[in-house]
């Protein structure tokens, strides 16, 4: 028999479906523990799972913050912030890591993901936008879109290998 204490007895899926659970009596959570610790174990107290689901969405909000975190490091690593940020003459200056921004493109700009996490997981999503809206503030976050890969991490390796090789 599993308990909470267990590492990884809760797996993506379970997590995802505690966090969307929107029931007035945390049903979906309930069903999701009686599954994950086993088909013997009777309902966890409404008390409990209303602790597990917390639980479960502070562990979500952290990964979605890490991942903004990541992210808004990679922006401004390639000069993509700081050519968003500046007008006129400002637009041509070199970022803190020495790089011009005259070579980034201002505008939109699109990062794209593969996996269930995001492609499944709704509340995943605004936890992401909202904790890129943070960092970045909401006027230069509108111009990072996210879209769904369809081509699967094959695709991303190849396009990494490409840019690789041209630099």
């Amino acid at each position: 028999m599993a308990t909470l204490a267990v590492k990884g007895v809760l797996t993506t899926a379970h997590l995802a479906a505690i966090v969307e659970d929107r029931s007035p009596r945390l049903t979906v959570t309930a069903q999701v523990l009686s599954e994950a610790l086993g088909a013997g174990q009777k309902l966890a107290p409404w008390s409990s799972r209303r602790v597990v689901r917390c639980v479960c969405e502070m562990v979500a909000r952290r990964s979605a913050l890490m991942l903004a975190l990541g992210l808004r490091t990679l922006l401004i690593h390639t000069g993509w912030v700081a050519a968003n940020r500046a007008t006129g003459e400002e637009a041509s200056q070199t970022t803190a890591t020495g790089r011009s921004t005259d070579r980034c493109s201002t505008g939109y700009t699109t990062v794209a993901f593969d996996g269930g996490v995001y492609s499944k997981f709704g509340a995943y999503r605004d936890m992401l936008r909202a904790a890129l809206d943070h960092l970045l503030g909401p006027e230069l976050s509108s111009k990072v879109h996210f879209e769904l890969s369809h081509d699967g991490s094959c695709f991303g390796a190849a396009v990494l290998a490409v840019a690789a090789t041209k630099s």
